[in-house]
């Protein structure tokens, strides 16, 4: 993931934080007073499927063929011809005589002739093929974040304006009451043991 694409989705998260939806209420749990804020927000999530496309390779293929070349061939002729030879010359026992003989004459005589000479030839041949390739989906999930805080123990009124808490608490105004700081009622008189009795 480039860096553009990463401050894109970053953006996107900031803003979904800053404009979701809030809710605020109080209740009472043993005796203390609670503030519940349940925050709407969009979590950013991805998905990863497999899919299929088709895809074009070229692999690569040799082929040979035959191709005809001319080229000039020289090839041997082989002509005879009659030629005379004495015989019995050096023999004084016969009479000499000339005989005819066939004597081959062979001469070099050029002819063209077409030669299939085998040529290599390199193409790339296209082919079709199905692959699987990881596909990652962004989108984002609707979630509610819950956040408790005690804002008052027991015996205290909350009240809300806004998104401000105001806690007071609940004294009597006026009356008789019991303070622990009080002077005791009752006289002190000491016992026979001592101890001091009410």
């Amino acid at each position: 993931m480039d860096a553009s694409r990463m401050l894109s989705l970053l953006a996107v998260v900031v803003l979904s934080h800053v404009a979701a939806a809030q809710q605020v209420r109080h209740y009472q749990q043993d005796g203390v007073t609670y503030r519940e804020t349940t925050t709407r927000v969009r979590v950013p999530v991805s998905q990863t499927t497999q899919q299929q496309r088709t895809e074009t390779v070229y692999r690569e293929q040799w082929t040979t063929e035959l191709q005809p070349i001319a080229q000039l061939r020289h090839v041997p002729v082989v002509d005879y011809r009659w030629e005379p030879r004495w015989h019995n010359v050096l023999n004084p026992f016969v009479a000499p005589h000339v005989a005819y003989h066939l004597v081959p004459q062979v001469r070099w005589q050029s002819q063209p002739q077409t030669v299939h000479v085998p040529v290599a030839r390199r193409e790339w041949v296209p082919r079709q093929r199905v692959v699987r390739a990881p596909v990652t989906v962004l989108g984002f999930r609707e979630t509610d974040q819950v956040k408790r805080v005690a804002v008052a123990p027991s015996g205290s009124t909350v009240a809300t304006g806004g998104d401000r808490t105001v806690v007071a608490r609940l004294e009597p105004i006026g009356g008789i009451r019991r303070l622990e700081s009080d002077p005791p009622r009752y006289g002190m008189r000491p016992a026979g043991d001592g101890t001091v009795q009410r």
